[in-house]
Parts: C-alpha cells; sequence; structure tokens
C-alpha cells in the first residue's frame, strides 16, 4: 500500500474540489485554513525543521566567525598601533637628538666665526699700524 505524495498545489487544487461540493466554508473560516496548515505540517513539516535546523547552524556558524573576525581585527589593530607608536617614538628621539647636534654644530659655527672676526679685526689693525709706520719711515 502506497501513500499518495501531494504537493501544495494538490491540496489547493483538492480545496477547491471540496468547497466545489457545496461544503460551506466561508473564506475567513479559521478551521479550514487551520485544517490546510495541518495538512502542510504533515507533508513538508520534516522539510521545514531541517531548514530551521540548518539555518540555527549557520546562523551560530556566522556569529562565530564575526566574533572570531572581531577579536583577529582587533588583536591586528592593537598590534599596528603599538608598531605605530613605537615607530613615532623612535622618530621623535631621532629627529631631537637631530637637533641638538645641529643646535651645537651653529653655536661651534658661532664661536668660530666670532673667533675668526676677532682675529682678522686684529689683523686687519696690525696692518694698518705697519702701514702707518711705513708711510711715516718713508716720509722721513
Amino acid at each position: 500500500m502506497s501513500t499518495p505524495t501531494y504537493t501544495d498545489q494538490s491540496l489547493i487544487a483538492l480545496g477547491d474540489s471540496v468547497a466545489d461540493r457545496g461544503e460551506p466554508h466561508p473564506p475567513d473560516d479559521p478551521a479550514a485554513s487551520g485544517n490546510l496548515d495541518k495538512i502542510r505540517d504533515i507533508l513538508l513539516g520534516a522539510q521545514a525543521r531541517e531548514h530551521d535546523c540548518r539555518f540555527a547552524q549557520l546562523e551560530q556558524h556566522l556569529i562565530r566567525e564575526a566574533t572570531d573576525l572581531r577579536s583577529d581585527l582587533k588583536r591586528r589593530f592593537e598590534s599596528l598601533e603599538l608598531y605605530i607608536k613605537k615607530e613615532v617614538d623612535s622618530l621623535t628621539n631621532r629627529l631631537t637628538k637631530e637637533q641638538e647636534v645641529r643646535g651645537e654644530s651653529v653655536t661651534n659655527l658661532t664661536q668660530e666665526l666670532t673667533h675668526l672676526a676677532a682675529t682678522l679685526e686684529n689683523k686687519a689693525r696690525q696692518l694698518e699700524t705697519q702701514a702707518t709706520q711705513a708711510q711715516t719711515n718713508f716720509l722721513q
């Protein structure tokens, strides 16, 4: 003995043929729609439950993946932030040292230029006095 299989459309057609037989079923009758829901649940209930179970598993899988991605991104951002902070600190230290070295160089150059200017001034005075002496000796 085989059980007949019905599709939704065949059930609707069956429902239409029952309505055509003259049995009174108003369109808003909850009993008629309840019967149709029961028939659908009997025929398609196992498949619907499998789909619901599969969707629940997929949802849990997506939630786990999203959580893993969030934690991975958080870890990577923290690592990147730490690396950037170290690089900025390193560059800041290098710039500070270079600024100090250049400041010292400027100070040294200023002192050397001051010393050279004083030496040149002394030489100019010496040459002026020698020229004056030579001129007085020549005129005498």
